[in-house]
């Protein structure tokens, strides 16, 4: 009797322990939709968190962070380290971000200035929605920098350091993102 019992109870528990990890691969599995048609997007709904500010940031003493990408020691194996973005560390400035905003209004401001960015007409709106996310995330997260200011027609991004204000919506939605932050900006659409 004892026997049978302690069969049968591992015969349950072998059928559960298949079970879950049946799901567990299928939830892993990203779902495949057969229905795309390549080079045609479909919009999603997105709301973007809204970030903490930085505590203590200062354009004039916050250092950079230091890029560590490799742990220290023998037993490290190098991966692609690909893992969920924190939000607050999407977009990271530090003290030398003064200098690369003043590279970039020269750079912009020479005759070659039409040739440093280029948007594709059937990226205009994505370049919109990336200059509206961008503003909200640097105001939220850096408001001793930034800030909106609103005039008859639009609503705009004022740099409080240097008085400087850019439009959210324009023809050149990147030329005025890329201003704002010391990074260099790619759009990349499928198709």
């Amino acid at each position: 009797m004892l026997g049978f019992l302690l069969i049968c109870f591992l015969i349950i528990g072998s059928l559960i322990y298949f079970v879950q990890s049946v799901k567990r691969r299928k939830l892993k599995q990203a779902p495949v939709d057969n229905k795309k048609v390549f080079g045609k997007w479909t919009s999603v709904s997105f709301e973007a968190p809204r970030p903490v500010p930085y505590p203590d940031w200062s354009v004039e003493t916050t250092r950079p962070l230091p890029y560590r990408p490799f742990k220290y020691g023998p037993d490290y194996f190098i991966t692609m380290g690909i893992k969920r973005l924190d939000w607050n560390d999407w977009i990271e400035l530090d003290n030398e971000w003064t200098k690369y905003h003043d590279t970039k209004l020269a750079r912009l401001s020479e005759d070659r200035s039409s040739r440093l960015y280029k948007i594709a007409p059937e990226a205009q709106d994505a370049a919109l929605e990336t200059m509206e996310l961008l503003t909200e995330y640097l105001v939220y997260r850096y408001p001793s920098l930034f800030e909106y200011h609103y005039n008859n027609e639009q609503k705009q991004i004022r740099i409080k350091t240097t008085g400087e204000t850019y439009p959210i919506y324009s023809d050149d939605p990147l030329k005025y993102a890329s201003l704002l932050i010391q990074d260099d900006l790619a759009l990349m659409m499928e198709g």
